[in-house]
């Protein structure tokens, strides 16, 4: 029994009132800044391809050759290891390889670390893609499905034609233009063309 002048200990309507609303507001700016890295991470993810591109066009510009055509070592040390049969595409193992070697050690025009994808691993070349092959050979993420549907789809939509199975960005999950990228959460294969 309480006694009087004794209040019972609790919260206020108006008290929860306003700890709904705090926590609306924080569960909000999450949601926001989470939006936030998103787009963030789709725009480096379409600076990491802008910089690959111009990388290709300065080692053509200075060697007349895109780097690792013609290469007949996977980690040439100089462009006299690159003067084999030159056919403008990357079509062996030998020189997807000599790819990331020429534009680093040998040229120094791009670092180690711009390999680094927005995904968490470095971008490898593959084999062309069946009916797919600007530049003979495309970027990818060795080891199956490793990136992001929603960025990935996001990047496709802002820089390119935004469907999965045309253009320079394919994917193999398949989306559209009109796809809202942001209600997938799951991992896929996708790759990038060499621009050539």
């Amino acid at each position: 029994m309480l006694s009087k002048g004794r209040r019972q200990g609790g919260f206020t309507l108006v008290e929860l009132a306003i700890v709904l609303v705090i926590i609306g507001l924080l569960l909000g700016m999450a949601m926001k800044g989470q939006q936030l890295i998103f787009g963030a991470k789709v725009k480096s993810l379409a600076q990491q391809f802008n910089k690959f591109d111009t990388a290709n066009q300065i080692f053509y510009e200075r060697y007349g050759q895109y780097p690792g055509d013609g290469c007949t070592r996977s980690n040439p040390t100089s462009i006299a290891h690159c003067r084999g049969y030159r056919d403008g595409r990357l079509t062996s193992g030998t020189e997807y390889n000599a790819y990331w070697s020429a534009l680093t050690t040998m040229t120094n025009i791009l670092t180690p670390s711009d390999r680094d994808s927005v995904f968490g691993q470095d971008w490898n070349l593959c084999c062309a893609i069946q009916s797919y092959s600007p530049g003979g050979a495309v970027y990818d993420l060795p080891g199956g499905a490793q990136v992001d549907f929603r960025i990935y789809c996001a990047y496709d939509q802002k820089f390119d034609d935004g469907r999965n199975n045309r253009g320079i960005a394919r994917a193999s999950r398949g989306y559209n233009e009109n796809t809202d990228c942001w209600q997938t959460n799951t991992k896929m294969d996708a790759w990038r063309g060499l621009v050539f």
